[in-house]
């Protein structure tokens, strides 16, 4: 069983995901105007809110260090997830966590591209996280439909941080190398949608070292490989 960070309500880390290799970016809109048709709006969420299960919060200090995000939508097409790399940080009294993440490139998955986003969030007694981003806009480079358009999304954040997953070094991700969890959002620019997602968010060895291909949900799906 993963053991998982359940967000239940990302509405807005919402960062499109790169049909890597996109070059006609009216056809791209028009593909993804037809998914939006076909699924009635928002996709599906992989992913459970959570197995009833004791709750063990990691301790402040336990589970710091470099991690990669990975945010895939339904809505779209979820084998090509947005990345982020970065840090996250804990402390308590308050018990709270910070993270620090920059989108990744979606040509490859490992440079970095435009500004961090920076934001702190308390973790209740239960391990429960309630965490709502301001709107922001991403850096086009990591639009997953129209490259090097900008992305205007808004998002909140809702769940449980249970159990203390080890730090990914090489060879396949496990599932005890990552949390997990579902996602709901709205972007506004470049289109005007709600969406539904998963995301996973995978504890690094290194800074510099990025799983390839990520795992983008619960089940530990992998993403679609990138060109060669």
């Amino acid at each position: 069983m993963n053991t998982r960070l359940y967000l239940s309500g990302l509405s807005g880390f919402v960062f499109l995901l790169l049909a890597t290799g996109c070059v006609d970016p009216e056809k791209s809109f028009d593909d993804f105007s037809e998914r939006k048709q076909r699924t009635g709006g928002a996709g599906g969420s992989g992913g459970d809110p959570g197995d009833g299960g004791p709750c063990d919060i990691p301790s402040a200090g336990e589970a710091d260090g470099p991690v990669m995000l990975v945010v895939s939508t339904a809505t779209l097409d979820a084998s090509k997830p947005i990345l982020f790399g970065g840090t996250i940080t804990t402390t308590e009294p308050p018990r709270e966590v910070h993270f620090n993440l920059q989108p990744l490139d979606a040509m490859d998955r490992k440079t970095a591209v435009g500004s961090a986003i920076q934001q702190t969030y308390p973790v209740a007694d239960d391990g429960a996280l309630i965490a709502t981003l301001a709107r922001s806009t991403i850096d086009g480079r990591a639009n997953a439909i129209i490259y090097n358009s900008a992305i205007d999304s808004q998002v909140t954040l809702n769940g449980r941080v249970c159990k203390l997953v080890q730090p990914w070094s090489s060879g396949p991700v496990t599932a005890d190398n990552y949390y997990c969890g579902t996602l709901t959002g709205h972007v506004f620019m470049p289109i005007d949608t709600d969406i539904d997602g998963t995301f996973t968010l995978i504890r690094l060895s290194s800074a510099t070292a990025f799983p390839e291909p990520p795992p983008i949900d619960c089940a530990g799906t992998p993403a679609s490989a990138l060109a060669p």
